[in-house]
């Protein structure tokens, strides 16, 4: 599987030694071509980190390219598409292990998209604070 590696800046300086950094790694990561992009935060800098964290990690895995060839939340997916079930499916297939809860007609109870919604905040907080 050919993954795609993620950096994110606050912003589009090109001044600065973590700016300085990144473009040299860039640029490294480009000559041994390994896939990567950098992107810049559009995330209001009053939200906590461990928020921006979250919403960087959601920009990247459910920002897709619409028909237009812009990004957009869940572009890359039909129109009407069940969004929590999605964001369900990429908790499930990380963490294979969770016991997920079933109804009597054998489909997903409410609470399974709350664990979802809390195993992404803690996943966002503990990857923020280097714990996982």
């Amino acid at each position: 599987m050919n993954k795609e590696i993620y950096f994110i800046r606050a912003s589009n300086d090109r001044f600065g030694g973590a700016e300085k950094y990144l473009s040299r790694l860039s640029k490294g990561l480009k000559e041994i071509n390994i896939p990567h992009k950098v992107i810049n935060s559009k995330l209001p800098k009053f939200l906590p980190s461990w928020l921006r964290v979250i919403l960087f990690n959601l920009q990247v895995s459910l920002f897709k390219e619409n028909k237009n060839g812009k990004k957009v939340l869940f572009g890359g997916y039909p129109k009407g598409c069940d969004k929590k079930m999605i964001v369900w499916e990429k908790v499930a297939e990380k963490e294979p292990h969770i016991v997920w809860q079933y109804t009597r007609n054998n489909t997903l109870k409410k609470e399974n998209f709350d664990m979802t919604d809390a195993y992404t905040c803690v996943r966002g907080f503990m990857l923020k604070n280097k714990l996982w």
